[in-house]
């Protein structure tokens, strides 16, 4: 077993041991960079890193790597600002060292080609242009598209509201053959309208399609004349119309008829008293219960059923009055 060392025995072999090492440089082994042996010195003069650093570059005609079309793309770079993927002008297809193909317009895929300086001001390619001036020509068109279709809306909208119109007074005029000009100014007038039309509740135009008709109660009086209304059919309408062909008598007796068969058509209950179905068990319209509902009626005082009418003409518009909101509320939203 070897006996320790004494203190001073340990910083003598500790002394030797750090002469025996030599000394190391700071910070790591330096980076020397060498020219290329094949290279011959520059004229000036230099250290061997600088002139490393000037003969290893491919663009320096003194390198023995030097490249031509390296140079002539690096010459294009300074004098353009173009970098190795940026695109050619239109200038440079006219060079004689351009090269055509796809991807012919890359600036790395064209050695060859001299230094086109970009044309002041210009941002963009002609074609970039050209293409943008369609897509404003186009967007410009759409919007006339657009204006001259919102307009042709709007017409088509006026002339159904000025039909509605046109069929109510029309409606009127053969309501009112059946009462007084005094009696039809006292039922039918805007204030009377807007009083009952208040009490009313909204009608869902689903329910066309759920029912095949819109129904709505029209309190009158309210707990005392109350008229429950159904929307009819093209073909209860062409039934009644077929029922009145051949019907014999004057001209205020046919208008006072059709007026009063329309009104059986839409009338459902009055006061909760259920009328009898003109349809039969598959909604169609039948001629004979048609009648006996018709039948039952005409039973009523000639002053209700004047109110009546009125009640349903106003009704009827306000159907129509339910499709065209329904078609704005669509258009809006």
């Amino acid at each position: 077993m070897q006996k320790p060392l004494s203190p001073e025995q340990q910083t003598a072999q500790d002394r030797m041991a750090s002469i025996k090492a030599g000394a190391r440089p700071v910070g790591g082994v330096p980076k020397v960079r060498i020219p290329p042996l094949d290279a011959d010195p520059l004229p000036g003069g230099g250290s061997m890193s600088a002139q490393a650093e000037f003969l290893r570059d491919p663009t320096n005609p003194l390198s023995p790597s030097y490249s031509p079309e390296l140079a002539t793309m690096a010459a294009r770079e300074r004098a353009t600002g173009q970098g190795p993927f940026d695109l050619l002008p239109d200038s440079a297809t006219e060079d004689s060292g351009f090269i055509p193909g796809v991807g012919s317009r890359v600036s790395a895929n064209q050695p060859n080609v001299r230094p086109q300086p970009k044309p002041a001001g210009q941002l963009l390619r002609p074609e970039t242009v050209q293409d943008l001036e369609k897509l404003g020509e186009l967007q410009k068109t759409a919007e006339q598209v657009q204006q001259s279709e919102m307009q042709k809306e709007e017409s088509q909208t006026a002339e159904v509201e000025k039909q509605i119109v046109e069929d109510a007074a029309k409606q009127a005029a053969d309501l009112g053959s059946l009462m007084s000009e005094g009696d039809w100014n006292l039922l039918n007038n805007p204030s009377r309208r807007k009083e009952i039309e208040s009490r009313l509740k909204a009608m869902k135009i689903e329910d066309i399609l759920t029912y095949g008709e819109i129904r709505q109660d029209v309190p009158v009086i309210p707990a005392k004349c109350v008229f429950s209304f159904r929307s009819s059919s093209g073909a209860e309408d062409l039934a009644v119309k077929r029922m009145m062909f051949g019907e014999q008598g004057g001209d205020q007796y046919m208008l006072d008829k059709f007026s009063l068969m329309n009104l059986a058509l839409g009338v459902v209950s009055i006061n909760g008293m259920q009328l009898p179905s003109h349809l039969d068990d598959k909604k169609r319209f039948d001629e004979t219960l048609f009648k006996k509902k018709f039948d039952m009626l005409m039973r009523f005082p000639i002053q209700l059923l004047a109110d009546m009418g009125v009640q349903y003409m106003w009704f009827d518009y306000r159907v129509r009055q339910l499709f065209i909101k329904s078609t704005e509320v669509l258009k809006n939203s």
